[in-house]
């Protein structure tokens, strides 16, 4: 496929930017420019990685790296071309001959990707564990079906076997001792430590499996976080490793992100504003009360500051009910509210609110103090998430939507700490784009 792109963006461009009429004389000035073109192209990919077979789940990264790569090897090209003096006239052949390129292997694998399982394979996982397998019924009910595809089975370290297979809900790949055989006959890919070994005889052996056969060994909770893109915070002692959940020091940091937030809302605001003047007649003309909602949030270190909203319940929805979640159907929820909740447009106020430094564009959902206190309570590592500005879209936000039950609160901290532990401007722009589709999806819907 790279192949063909590559000779047809090679042609096209040498059609449209060489002036002389064509014949076999042009083509064949074209040829070792061409060719040279073609085997960095190539070469950038497999150096890269791109013909591996490690999943790239990610279509904003999988564009990314073929990007960085094949515009690198362009440039490599040119600089060969000219030291070479293959030279080709028409400076212009190279820049359209490498947009062509990039666009079209871009659209080939991500095509490929949506067609095939085979061009998307899925990581082989054989888990090794001792007491940490007791957790595995646990972990297989909270696995998706992406997941529970990628486990080949389970070594039991502690030699138990025939005692714990009936308690384990996965198939047993079998002895200890035959790991390298296990290794290569089930083609694995990764061991997933359930936790750690019980001697150093034992680790030796699995690392020495790993390097003879190329599998990457890891934690469990480590793979996991890898494949499902959130901090898996579990049930069991021992696999909430802090370190996950800590964030990174990278220069795309918090004063980067504060001056981006700063420039975005001043390009937005005046588009919002509009919108949010429309929004206001309609909640005036349908609901009596204010038309901004003002309340009481937690922010970065635990700091309260006051979130601004478009109302969208009833005046005093709260007033008999104390501090409550919003359900489904919620009778609370005005009509106009049910379509600015549904649309994200009740949060556009919030602009403020990053603008006086309360927030940030992107970042865990504020809560409220009173639901703060009790989540800290029963939720490990929930006040990890005021490490940072709570922000108007986030990571969990986007998996995981609104709160009605304290699950969906610990599956959106599983994605929060995530996204602070990961935090990058790929993520970010990851995150910018899944909101765009939430909101346009709930205006379809509509």
């Amino acid at each position: 496929m790279d192949l063909l792109v590559a000779g047809l963006a090679i042609t096209i461009a040498g059609v449209l930017t060489t002036e002389s009429v064509l014949s076999g004389a042009v083509i064949l000035s074209a040829l070792k420019p061409g060719a040279l073109l073609l085997g960095c192209w190539v070469g950038a990919i497999y150096i890269q990685g791109l013909y591996s077979k490690a999943p790239t789940r990610s279509r904003l990264v999988l564009g990314w790296l073929v990007f960085r790569c094949l515009f690198a090897a362009s440039m490599v090209a040119i600089i060969l071309s000219y030291w070479l003096g293959v030279w080709l006239a028409g400076r212009l052949f190279y820049v359209v001959a490498t947009a062509i390129m990039i666009s079209g292997t871009m659209g080939t694998r991500l095509w490929l990707m949506a067609r095939s399982r085979h061009f998307s394979p899925v990581p082989r996982v054989l888990l090794v564990g001792n007491e940490g397998l007791r957790h595995i019924e646990f972990l297989m009910q909270n696995l998706n079906d992406f997941l529970a595809s990628c486990i080949v089975g389970y070594i039991d370290a502690g030699h138990n076997n025939e005692n714990r297979s009936s308690e384990i809900p996965l198939p047993q790949a079998g002895h200890p001792d035959e790991l390298p055989q296990i290794v290569q006959q089930q083609e694995v890919s990764h061991i997933a430590l359930c936790d750690s070994p019980s001697d150093g005889t034992e680790l030796q052996k699995i690392l020495n499996t790993s390097a003879v056969h190329q599998v990457k060994v890891t934690t469990l909770a480590a793979l996991l976080m890898e494949l499902t893109e959130q901090i898996p915070i579990f049930e069991m002692a021992g696999q909430c490793d802090l370190p996950l959940a800590q964030g990174r020091r990278t220069i795309y940091g918090e004063r980067f992100q504060r001056l981006v937030g700063i420039a975005v809302c001043l390009v937005a605001l005046p588009i919002a504003l509009p919108l949010m003047g429309l929004a206001a007649i309609a909640i005036k003309l349908t609901s009596p009360g204010p038309v901004l909602y003002r309340q009481e949030r937690v922010g970065k270190g635990g700091r309260l500051f006051t979130i601004m909203k478009l109302r969208t319940m009833k005046e005093d929805a709260e007033k008999d009910t104390g501090a409550v979640w919003a359900s489904k159907d919620d009778p609370r929820v005005t009509p106009v509210g049910r379509i600015l909740r549904q649309t994200r447009l009740d949060e556009l106020p919030q602009l403020f609110n990053v603008l006086r430094g309360d927030m940030s564009l992107i970042g865990p959902r504020p809560e409220r103090p009173e639901f703060v206190e009790q989540f800290k309570q029963i939720m490990p590592m929930y006040d990890l998430r005021h490490s940072v500005r709570p922000g108007i879209t986030g990571w969990g936000q986007v998996n995981s939507g609104y709160d009605t039950s304290v699950d969906t609160v610990f599956r959106r901290l599983r994605y929060d700490l995530y996204h602070i532990r990961n935090t990058s401007l790929s993520l970010d722009l990851r995150i910018i784009l899944r909101t765009v589709s939430v909101m346009l999806n709930k205006w379809r819907a509509r």
